[in-house]
């Protein structure tokens, strides 16, 4: 089995080169983790949005049919 023999500076290089890899790595990991969140938070807001309108056309026809009915003794 050869043995491979390397300088202290290559060692340091590769080292450098792998520390570099792996902080790219894991920035692009947060990237697509907050990619995620915000896709996320923006379907939650969509259904709120979706659900308020109809919420509100019924609370404002059930109001209506009440003071008609109150009014109307």
């Amino acid at each position: 089995m050869p043995k491979f023999s390397k300088s202290k500076e290559e060692i340091q290089d590769i080292q450098v080169r792998t520390e570099k890899i792996e902080a790219q790595q894991e920035e692009k990991r947060l990237e697509r983790e907050e990619r995620k969140r915000q896709k996320d938070l923006k379907k939650q807001r969509e259904f709120r949005e979706k659900l308020v309108g109809p919420i509100l056309l019924i609370i404002t026809i059930v109001i209506t049919l009440l003071i008609k009915m109150f009014s109307a003794k």
